[in-house]
């Protein structure tokens, strides 16, 4: 325990700055899945959350979709087992310009800047 005050809690919490990494490293091969390829990814109107969103899907008759919230106001939006995508953005146009600003095919890269976790510590002083 420091007993030093002129650091702050951030600062002792995240101690010395390494200057190189000297553990393992692992290099892995990508691999996206099918059904990732067959996705789209767009971005939520901004008076829209995810929990709105959820319950549009439901109103909206939606069924055929499955969303995953991916961050900054992006969602993935997957086909069920059967469906094609584009079938479904084109018959159903007006309810995808109300949910989103726009819409995207998902590529390798397609992520998000920022996301936003909830984490429950116990016997952490505030």
């Amino acid at each position: 325990m420091e007993k030093s005050r002129s650091r702050s809690f951030a600062d002792v919490v995240v101690g010395e700055a390494r200057k190189e990494w000297k553990g393992p490293s692992f290099r892995t091969q990508q691999y996206a899945p099918l059904w990732l390829a067959k996705s789209v990814v767009g971005k939520l109107v901004g008076a829209m959350d995810y929990e709105k969103l959820e319950e549009e899907i439901v109103k909206g008759g939606m069924s055929m979709i499955k969303v995953r919230y991916l961050g900054d106001g992006l969602v993935l939006v997957s086909p069920e087992e059967g469906e094609i995508i584009e079938d479904i953005v084109r018959s159903n146009t007006g309810w995808f310009n109300n949910v989103f600003e726009s819409v995207r095919p998902w590529l390798e890269g397609s992520e998000a800047s920022h996301r936003v976790v909830w984490v429950r510590c116990y016997g952490v002083p505030l």
